[in-house]
């Protein structure tokens, strides 16, 4: 329901049922360089991710996760003086210049219906948020479509550009978890 997440452990929020099936399918794909970082991430939080200006990650998937962080973000985006729409905006943005690849599932309406009202669309939004980064991104999808509490797309975005590499001498996440991690 979100709440853990918000004020659960590490230990609460990688028992959920969502991080399980996340973890287990880790495992099952011997997936060796993906990892789950139990923490709340909002506006603020990505905000600080990206200080460095360079990617945390080749590539991170956003798979039914930014409307959450856009409902915990709306205090964050007006004391930043951003309208709501601008703010999801501004947030996926933000979220583009941490990796060189997304995989990225938006909900629509209810939803996020400010930037869906301003937008249109998801790609619509992706599309804004992808000019408020200041990169070219190409676009591929949506790969999959589906119907589960309305229209689910997922797209694929790349930078045109190629990034910075990741640093991989230093993790800017306290915790992070494989799924093989004893309890």
């Amino acid at each position: 329901n979100g709440t853990t997440g918000m004020a659960g452990t590490a230990r609460q929020i990688c028992s959920t049922s969502a991080v399980q099936t996340h973890l287990r399918w880790i495992q099952k794909l011997k997936l060796t360089n993906c990892f789950v970082a139990p923490e709340v991430w909002d506006y603020q939080r990505i905000c600080d991710l990206g200080e460095k200006g360079r990617p945390i990650a080749d590539c991170i998937f956003s798979l039914s996760v930014i409307h959450h962080i856009d409902n915990v973000s709306i205090h964050q985006y007006e004391r930043a003086g951003f309208t709501r729409a601008a703010g999801t905006v501004n947030l996926i943005a933000k979220l583009l210049l941490l990796s060189s690849r997304h995989v990225i599932e938006l909900p629509n309406r209810p939803w996020m219906k400010d930037a869906f009202d301003t937008y249109g669309t998801a790609r619509g939004i992706l599309e804004a948020a992808a000019v408020a980064s200041g990169r070219e991104w190409m676009f591929r999808g949506p790969i999959c479509k589906t119907e589960w509490f309305g229209i689910r797309e997922v797209w694929v975005l790349e930078p045109k550009v190629p990034m910075p590499e990741v640093d991989l001498t230093h993790s800017p996440m306290p915790l992070l978890f494989r799924g093989e991690e004893s309890e």
